[in-house]
């Protein structure tokens, strides 16, 4: 799997502001799970409000994050979701969990590091 940050265009948006690159972080790291979760959820219960409104939560904090990948994969969920369409989605689901997780750890190594200049 490629790398889910694009760090390059994180460091321009954030002007290279590593404080707020860890306050970002921290917040996502309270909500992340719980929407994940909410998704899962919605997924097990067949509940597409529940789908929709967790992917557009996540979609835009991995956007602020220049996640594209799994920020698109996020838009895909909430479209099936806003559209009661099912049946293809806990396999998309379980690859956004991946990604979103795989986001998370390259965002706390590049919080971890710091941003190279």
């Amino acid at each position: 799997m490629s790398s889910m940050v694009n760090e390059k265009a994180l460091y321009e948006m954030l002007e290279g502001d590593q404080e707020l690159l860890e306050d970002m972080l921290g917040s996502f790291n309270e909500e992340k799970d719980q929407y994940l979760k909410q998704m899962q959820e919605g997924v097990a219960t067949s509940n597409a409000e529940l789908i929709r409104t967790s992917a557009h939560t996540l979609k835009g904090a991995l956007q602020a994050f220049c996640c594209d990948e799994a920020a698109e994969t996020a838009k895909t969920i909430e479209h099936q979701g806003s559209e009661n369409n099912l049946d293809q989605i806990e396999p998309l689901v379980d690859r956004f969990v991946q990604e979103v997780n795989q986001a998370h750890a390259e965002l706390t190594a590049l919080c971890e590091r710091g941003f190279s200049s």
